[in-house]
Order: structure tokens, then sequence, then C-alpha cells
């Protein structure tokens, strides 16, 4: 008769992995949760204004990927007025607006207005960041 796994003493030496207790539903969930947080998806919507966008778009792209570098990121490129950018993250179902604004804030040759943008963006960033980790 062979004892059951509560009955057996655990020798560490020997095969540790045999004697782990299961996860928990309730862990699993949690490490799954965790991890979400930890890699959410963002989706930048940025006009395609005269000269594409690409600009203001990898700008935006390159401060969400200092503060989580495991991130997705999507580009959403649109054609309409007034030209805006806008970054959202997804944290499994649950998405929420990090910045919004005129896509000439993010324009290298307001380099004030820039600033102050990108700022802002990561500001945002390390807020959901402090969260994340919480």
């Amino acid at each position: 008769v062979i004892p059951s796994t509560s009955e057996t003493k655990p020798n560490s030496q020997k095969h540790p992995s045999k004697f782990q207790k299961p996860k928990h539903s309730h862990q699993a969930h949690t490490e799954h949760y965790t991890t979400m947080l930890s890699n959410p998806t963002f989706t930048i919507a940025y006009c395609h204004n005269c000269d594409g966008g690409l600009q203001e778009y990898m700008s935006t792209a390159k401060a969400c990927r200092e503060m989580f570098p495991e991130a997705t990121i999507v580009g959403l490129r649109r054609h309409a007025y007034p030209i805006e950018v806008t970054v959202t993250a997804k944290l499994g179902q649950q998405e929420m607006e990090i910045w919004h604004g005129q896509q000439e804030d993010l324009f290298q040759k307001y380099w004030h207005r820039r600033a102050n943008s990108l700022h802002e963006i990561r500001h945002n960033l390390s807020k959901l960041q402090t969260a994340a980790e919480c």
C-alpha cells in the first residue's frame, strides 16, 4: 500500500516537486491576473496628418515601452480631424485611457509642449505600473 502524500513526509533533498501542493484555482487566477497587469496591451490611436503621424506614434510607443517592456503596443492610424492622439491600456477585460491630447503637442518643433505631454504620459503610466504592482 502506498501512503497518500498527506501521510508522507516530504524529503526536500530528493524529489521536492513531487511533494509540492497543487496550486489552488484562486492562486493560479491571481498569478494570471498579475501577469496581465504587468503586460498590458496599449492602443495608440493617432491621425494620419500630412506626414503620416508616425513620429508621434513612435514617441508615445517608446514611453509605453520604457515603463512596460513586455507590453503589446498596437497602432491605430485614423484619417480624421481634429488630429489627436489617444493612448489606452487594456488589462484583461478592463480598458482605461492613459492620455488624450492634440497631436501637435507631440510635434518635435513644439519641444516644450512635447516635453510636457511625454511627461504627462509617463506620469500616468507610472500610476498604472504602481497599480499593477499592488
